[in-house]
């Protein structure tokens, strides 16, 4: 399995959406994001009906580690 380096660069102001930060944490399901931003583990932005995870807070899960 490759591993994904995330840079703290300007993807730190992004905003991403629950598949793109799937795909991006290495394959964490879209249920498990969903369940720990209701836990409040996760950091996310409503943007209407739309779930967004700030590129901060990808950066800080991929560093730390998906320890849920």
């Amino acid at each position: 399995m490759a591993t994904t380096v995330i840079e703290e660069t300007t993807s730190d102001q992004k905003l991403f959406s629950l598949e793109a930060s799937s795909k991006t944490l290495g394959g964490i399901s879209i249920s498990t994001l969903k369940r720990d931003i209701r836990l409040g583990k996760i950091q996310a932005v409503r943007y209407g009906r739309r779930v967004l995870i700030p590129g901060h807070e990808i950066s800080r899960i991929a560093r730390a580690g998906m320890a849920t």
